[in-house]
């Protein structure tokens, strides 16, 4: 910070002053002199009021320094105009003040307010008017506060010694903002928050254990880890011994059940052959009932059968008498007809032959199709079981596919679940990649911040470039004036001396000494030369101006070429400094801003990567995490399914082969050439149709062929009546008459009897079927019960109830077994889970503890808990403090001509002294030869050892660049402590400074006022005070 302008309106003593400090900029050392009490240390008050809102002086507020001499009307205020870091400001301050109300009558009290501007002189400048805004703005710009302002820039009177003589923790809060040391014990509290969350960690870790360890059933969660182990080992080992117990069981039961299942079906079809054995019997007993009826049946059929041999004979008999008396009138026409009846009865009588050789095969085909109709319902059961069979069979192969598929998908799901532990176990501590990263984040934005201030540094350069050019030139422009004037300067004075010796000249006489040779003879009297301007004392003067302001301006434009060239050549070090610095962090070339710019960039996406791959990381951890909870649970939840599948598997088999059993007996009883109900159905239609067709063909041709015959024999009768008259006919029925009585006699029956028989023709194929089928139905029994008692093989009838309890026992055994099985292995295996989540813990705790152990211990020792009880930030400004006393020392040796070296205090313990360490001050005295605590020095010495470390102070901050670039420094009053020599070396000392530095010295001393030319004289009349410049350039 460099002050430029500083302007007051009723501030203390100062009624309207503006101070131009700009005016010193030619001498880095200048005086504030005045009288005791004139304002002199009211200045500095001003700056603090202006800057912080406070004075220099803690104890006067900034509404104590309103002018005695101020009205209502007019305003205490106070404006600041400085420099910093190549940026103007300007700073504007009012106090809380009471003053006329600027609209109506009366007086009010105004709140403080507050205006900062910058840069000033740019032509959008920013503004900031927030009071608490404007504090913290110019805090964090200087690097310091108002306390640490009054001790480093502005040494108020009797605190010259204060740094000096503080403790070490005084110390400590003004080096940390001086050399910005706050990042390490921010560092120890990272470290510190590490170690509360990895002690938070192993916390969370024990009771994660503790509550692994309950859900073990069988030991005790209060063992140790160790102890705990080993109880689950053996637990272990006795639930592995268990689940071989019960395997081993589940495989006898298996058998047992399977041997069960075996016998029940062996039993059920022996039980069938007993019913059906006994169905049977019961059937030949009624047919055997129906023997005698069925042999009436038979014997009548026989008689029927030979009536039916007879009928023609006896119907032509018949037919003969009754047209006995028509045969002479109609002999005519039955000879006309004799022919085509002939022909008919010829036809006829032919299809009478071969229906009658078709009846054994109609009689058998009548025989079938009442064997199959009578077995129809037989065949609507098959094809119901068919059907169910059918059903049962896509039931139990879509209940396989589903266990299948569960199966499948169980696999899958504990694949899937293998996966996932492998990754949790491969994946990387994140806890630590994510710190490593947090360590880079810190790294690259302080090499971004590093990057921008060296790119406004180097805008800055190129500024104090263009600028220093710009003054080269000035003071080109100053040096042809200067030469110019002090030319004109010269001739002037030649022409005003020739002028006056030319007077001289004139008033000479013969004989009289010559005031310039001697000679008092004058053989060339000097004449004017005319130049037609005459040289008077008041153009010398004014030529004489010319060349003191040309010389002037020349010199003061020589100084500022000096002091910004040497700030240029400043600037340019500490920008190759820093950027040489940058450059080697990001491994860029040497003295490359734009490589190192690029490097950083890089370093920044790479970083951005780094971290895009932890968040991935974490999420693919977390969703890990969420998705092994999720397959135990699906694994656990599928288990259960499939034991249920199964034992819906198991029931579908039992059913699909006790329908299968009960189908093929049912098949067995049904003809081969007709599987089904619908086949049987068509075919009976067809023999049905069939049968009724030829019955009805035989009807009508025996119908056709007797009146054929009928017709035949009328015509014959009534043909040979009319030929042999009425004898013939009678002789022919006479002769049928006889053959039916030779066959009545030759069969020794009656004609009732014949002609009952011939009655019952039309229904002998019917009456023959039923004895047939009879028969047949007979032997088919006893075929069929020859073949039961084979099977049967004298085996009693089986207790099948009794045997599908068994098997129902066993079953409920078996998948009881199974069940446990499952349950066991499901036991061991969340055992086994839970052992490997505990070992994993443990180590998982153990390396957090040791870990944790060691980041204590480093904390421990960086918080200075260790023998010498300094922390590492102490440790650090301790070492910059040892910088700073390096520098101090050799202003010392050359204020005190080497009689005083400062060092810090070597104690090795610091124990019990924790405020008072590392950085106390000894004072090497070479007169005593011993050191010296610095309070015991003198006023005058402990002066100069305080003066030497502010110097000191202020070139080490700027060197090491902490934020802070002390340009100024004023010293109120502590040299009238000095005696003449230690006075005089002491501003020499100060005179010595290169010009960067401004030095106010703020003092009455007399012989400072003689030895410091350059002066601002404050002057008091009347408790008012103005100021008044005194430059050794006037």
């Amino acid at each position: 910070m460099k002050p430029l302008k500083l302007t007051m309106h009723y501030f203390g003593p100062y009624e309207d002053t503006t101070i131009d400090f700009t005016r010193f900029d030619a001498s880095p050392l200048y005086l504030i002199a005045g009288d005791t009490g004139s304002g002199k240390t009211t200045i500095f008050d001003a700056m603090c009021v202006a800057l912080y809102g406070n004075a220099s002086n803690e104890r006067r507020s900034a509404e104590m320094f309103r002018s005695d001499f101020a009205t209502p009307k007019q305003v205490t205020e106070v404006t600041f105009l400085f420099e910093h870091k190549g940026v103007t400001y300007q700073v504007y301050r009012r106090p809380r003040q009471v003053l006329t109300m600027t609209r109506g009558k009366g007086e009010k009290q105004y709140d403080p307010k507050v205006s900062l501007v910058y840069p000033v002189g740019a032509e959008n400048p920013r503004e900031l008017t927030k009071i608490t805004e404007v504090n913290q703005f110019v805090q964090d710009l200087l690097g310091v506060n108002a306390s640490q302002f009054r001790q480093l820039i502005i040494l108020p009177q009797g605190e010259v010694q204060r740094f000096l003589m503080a403790d070490s923790k005084t110390k400590e809060e003004i080096l940390t903002t001086l050399f910005q040391t706050q990042l390490y014990t921010n560092w120890v509290t990272k470290l510190d928050e590490r170690a509360k969350s990895m002690r938070d960690q192993t916390q969370d870790i024990t009771s994660q254990l503790k509550v692994l360890m309950g859900q073990v059933d069988g030991v005790s969660d209060q063992l140790e880890l160790d102890q705990w182990q080993v109880a689950v080992g053996d637990l272990l080992t006795e639930k592995k011994a268990e689940l071989r117990a019960v395997t081993e069981q589940v495989t006898t039961a298996q058998k047992a059940a399977d041997q069960l299942q075996a016998q029940l079906t062996a039993e059920r079809r022996l039980a069938e052959d007993h019913a059906a054995l006994v169905s049977c019997e019961t059937q030949q007993v009624e047919l055997k009932e129906r023997a005698p009826q069925i042999k009436r049946l038979a014997d009548e059929n026989e008689e029927t059968a030979w009536a039916q041999q007879h009928q023609t004979a006896y119907h032509e008999w018949q037919a003969g008498t009754t047209k006995l008396a028509d045969l002479t009138k109609q002999q005519a026409a039955c000879e006309q007809k004799q022919a085509a009846v002939k022909v008919r009865v010829q036809e006829l009588t032919q299809v009478a032959e071969r229906l009658k050789e078709q009846e054994p095969a109609v009689q058998e085909r009548q025989r079938q199709v009442a064997n199959i109709r009578e077995k129809l319902p037989l065949f609507e059961e098959v094809a119901a079981l068919s059907k169910r069979l059918e059903k049962e069979r896509r039931a139990q192969v879509e209940q396989e596919r589903t266990v299948s598929d569960q199966t499948s998908a169980l696999t899958k799901l504990q694949a899937e679940l293998d996966r996932v532990d492998q990754e949790l176990q491969a994946a990387p501590d994140l806890t630590q990649v994510a710190v490593t990263i947090a360590t880079r984040v810190q790294q690259v934005v302080r090499w971004q911040q590093v990057v921008t201030a060296l790119g406004e540094q180097a805008k800055e350069l190129a500024n104090q470039e263009q600028a220093l050019r710009d003054l080269n030139a000035q003071l080109a422009e100053a040096k042809k004036t200067a030469q110019a004037a002090q030319a004109d300067l010269k001739e002037k004075k030649k022409a005003r001396l020739a002028a006056m010796i030319a007077t001289l000249a004139s008033e000479l006489e013969e004989g009289e000494a010559c005031p310039i040779c001697g000679s008092t003879t004058h053989p060339h009297v000097a004449t004017a030369v005319q130049t037609g301007q005459e040289v008077t004392e008041v153009t010398l003067d004014a030529a004489q101006a010319k060349v003191t302001k040309a010389e002037t301006t020349l010199a003061t434009l020589t100084t500022r070429q000096a002091n910004q060239d040497s700030q240029l050549e400043k600037g340019r070090a500490t920008f190759q400094d820093e950027l040489a610095t940058l450059c080697q962090a990001v491994a860029s070339p040497a003295g490359d801003l734009e490589a190192a710019t690029a490097a950083v960039a890089e370093a920044v996406a790479a970083l951005d990567r780094d971290r895009q791959e932890l968040q991935n990381a974490q999420a693919k951890e977390t969703e890990n995490q969420q998705r092994q909870v999720s397959l135990t649970k699906q694994i656990q939840a599928g288990q259960a399914k499939y034991q249920e599948l199964q034992a819906a598997v198991n029931e579908g088999r039992l059913n699909v082969n006790q329908t299968q059993t009960e189908l093929v007996n049912k098949q067995g009883q049904l003809p081969a050439e007709l599987p089904d109900l619908a086949s049987a159905e068509r075919w009976l239609k067809e023999e049905e149709q069939a049968l009724a067709d030829f019955a009805s063909q035989q009807t009508q041709n025996q119908d056709a062929l007797s009146r054929a015959q009928t017709q035949l024999t009328q015509l014959t009768t009534t043909s040979q009546q009319l030929a042999d008259s009425a004898k013939a006919t009678a002789a022919e029925v006479d002769q049928r008459k006889r053959e039916l009585t030779a066959a009545l006699a030759e069969r020794q029956a009656a004609w009732e009897v014949f002609e009952r028989a011939l009655a019952r023709v039309p229904e002998l194929a019917a009456r023959q079927r039923e004895v047939n089928d009879y028969r047949q139905r007979l032997a088919s029994l006893a075929d069929q019960r020859q073949r039961l008692v084979e099977q049967i093989a004298g085996r009693p009838k089986p207790d099948v109830e009794k045997t599908a309890g068994q098997l129902k026992k066993a079953q409920v055994k078996l998948d009881q077994l199974k069940g446990a099985v499952i349950e066991q292995g499901n036991a061991l295996t969340r055992i086994k889970e839970i052992k490997q989540q505990v070992e994993k813990k443990a180590a998982k705790q153990g390396d957090t503890e040791r870990q944790l152990r060691e980041l204590s211990s480093l904390c421990a020792l960086l918080k200075g808990q260790g023998g010498t009880q300094l922390g590492l930030q102490r440790y650090v400004q301790r070492h910059y403090f040892t910088e700073v006393l390096a520098v101090a020392n050799q202003w010392l040796a050359k204020l005190t001509h080497g009689r005083y070296q400062m060092h810090l205090d070597g104690e090795a313990d610091f124990k019990g002294r924790q405020n008072k360490n590392g950085l106390e001050i000894y004072a090497d005295d070479d007169y005593a030869g011993k050191a010296r605590k610095v309070q015991s020095l003198s006023g005058g010495e402990s002066f100069l050892t305080a003066l030497a470390l502010a110097l000191a102070l202020g070139e080490v901050v700027q060197r090491h660049h902490g934020g802070v670039e002390i340009e100024a420094l004023f010293v109120d009053e502590g040299f009238g402590s000095l005696d003449q020599d230690a006075l005089g070396e002491a501003l020499d000392t100060l005179q010595s400074l290169d010009g960067n530095r401004m030095i106010g010295i703020i003092s009455h001393v007399t012989e400072l006022e003689e030895q410091i030319p350059d002066q601002l004289q404050v002057i008091a009349e009347n408790g008012r005070s103005k100021v008044k410049y005194h430059l050794a350039t006037d």
